[in-house]
């Protein structure tokens, strides 16, 4: 699947996947950086929206690019709803999620010294909040309720497309159109609920502004619920288009995955030739 992490799940101290792994680990915080810095600017500006689906494009196929066996999530809830799914281990999961956060914590700093005094004085950093007023400056009876209803829905239709198209059995398939069918489902997501709460359903984004902004106005609510969102999304995808068996985690990890597929694969071989030779 991703690099091999099997000898790190056994805790045995063997190298041989080394060049891989950090490989996709170094993709993931330089995409994080690249993407929290950038769409800190974007937020400030009002283009958050179409900074993160353009974004979201341009790092997916540059992560193609560069790996044959990446995919590029970028976002914590993203990386644990594919390790639910059975796409890659629990251990390489926890790494990438390190590298992400650490990622979103440099690229706040970077869109902190970016963005200039009045972008950290009155703007927060593009920080996202409830907005509990109406533009003409009526009170709105929009709440933390509305918000987290709203981040964990977000959370569970943003994981379908990434384990619809970049789950190992299809990406080949959909190589050259997934990250720019993703990007504009991202735009489209991040752009229709941009006037009740300003969230892009990242965490590693979020706590990275918290951090640097020293602001920690409804921290929870973007930093935890869309974990709940991505895992209830990864259990009803794989439960009902993939895995008729599906139980509370829908897979064993990353690699015990891919011998299944190898032996099915093995199988169907042996199958066919002993079919040819009778």
């Amino acid at each position: 699947v991703h690099g091999d992490f099997s000898a790190m799940a056994d805790c045995r101290c063997d190298c041989n996947g080394a060049e891989k792994w950090w490989r996709e680990l170094l993709l993931e915080f330089t995409g994080t950086t690249i993407f929290t810095a950038l769409l800190i600017l974007g937020s400030i500006g009002g283009n958050g929206a179409v900074v993160a689906g353009l974004l979201m494009i341009g790092l997916l196929y540059i992560t193609y690019e560069a790996s044959e066996d990446s995919v590029g999530h970028f976002n914590p809830a993203v990386t644990v709803g594919w390790a639910i799914a059975g796409e890659m281990s629990w251990v390489e999961a926890g790494l990438f999620v390190v590298a992400q956060f650490a990622g979103g914590i440099l690229g706040s700093l970077g869109g902190w010294l970016f963005a200039g005094e009045t972008g950290r004085k009155f703007f927060d950093l593009g920080r996202p909040n409830v907005n509990r007023y109406l533009p003409s400056g009526g009170l709105n009876k929009y709440g933390i309720g509305n918000a987290l209803c709203l981040e964990i829905f977000c959370g569970f239709v943003f994981i379908l497309p990434f384990i619809a198209m970049f789950r190992h059995d299809r990406r080949a398939e959909y190589k050259t159109i997934a990250p720019m069918a993703l990007g504009f489902f991202y735009y489209a997501m991040v752009s229709s609920t941009s006037a009740f709460t300003r969230s892009v359903y990242n965490p590693a984004f979020h706590i990275g502004q918290s951090i640097i902004a020293a602001e920690w106005e409804d921290f929870w609510l973007y930093t935890f619920l869309p974990f709940v969102g991505t895992a209830l999304g990864a259990i009803f995808f794989k439960f009902t288009f993939v895995d008729k068996a599906c139980g509370p985690i829908c897979g064993s990890g990353g690699s015990s995955g891919k011998k299944r597929r190898a032996d099915s694969a093995s199988s169907d071989e042996e199958k066919t030739a002993a079919s040819s030779s009778s």
